[in-house]
C-alpha cells in the first residue's frame, strides 16, 4: 500500500494540528512550527508578536526579554521591533513568522514554505544551528533549504 501526502500535510500531522488518515508520526522532541500561511496579528507590534508566541512556549521574565533580544538579531528584527507587522515587507513578516518557532530552541524545528514570495534568507537559520535543531524542508528544491543542522527527514515527490 502506498501512501501520498503533501508537504504542508505532513508538516500539519507533524505538528499535531491534523489526524493522519491512517498510520502515524512521531516526533521526538520540542517543536517549533511555522506553517506555509502567515499566522501572525497585522495590528500588533514584532515585539509583542515574539512575547506572545515567546509566552506560549513556557518563556518568562528575563529569559522572555533574552530571547526575544537574541532571536530578534539573529534574524536581522531588531531594526523593525516596534513596528506592527502588517506594514512590514513579505521578507520581514516570513522572518518574523520564522522567529516565533524559533524562540524556544526547539529540538524540532518544522518550517513549511518559510521563503515563499520573498527573497529571504541569503543565509541559513543561525538559531537552528546553534539550537541543534532537525528540519524538515519546505521548499521543493532541497539545496534552498534555509535550515542548518541534520535533517530531520526529506520529502521528495516520486517521479
Amino acid at each position: 500500500m502506498r501512501f501520498r501526502t503533501s508537504k504542508t500535510t505532513f508538516f500539519e500531522i507533524a505538528a499535531g494540528l491534523t489526524a493522519p488518515d491512517a498510520g502515524r508520526v512521531r516526533v521526538e522532541g520540542d517543536e517549533g512550527v511555522a506553517p506555509q500561511h502567515l499566522a501572525l496579528y497585522p495590528s500588533v507590534t514584532v515585539r509583542e508578536t515574539l512575547r506572545l508566541f515567546g509566552g506560549l512556549a513556557g518563556l518568562r521574565g528575563r529569559a522572555l526579554a533574552a530571547a526575544v533580544a537574541s532571536t530578534a538579531e539573529e534574524l536581522a528584527l531588531t531594526g523593525v521591533l516596534d513596528r506592527r507587522v502588517g506594514v512590514l515587507s513579505g521578507g520581514q513578516q516570513r522572518r518574523t513568522q520564522a522567529a516565533t518557532a524559533l524562540l524556544p530552541e526547539p529540538e524540532v524545528l518544522l518550517l513549511d514554505e518559510p521563503t515563499a514570495g520573498s527573497a529571504w534568507p541569503p543565509e541559513p537559520l543561525p538559531a537552528a544551528a546553534s539550537a541543534g535543531a532537525g528540519g524538515v524542508p519546505g521548499p521543493s528544491d532541497v539545496n534552498s533549504c534555509p535550515i542548518s543542522g541534520r535533517m530531520l527527514a526529506c520529502l521528495t515527490p516520486e517521479p
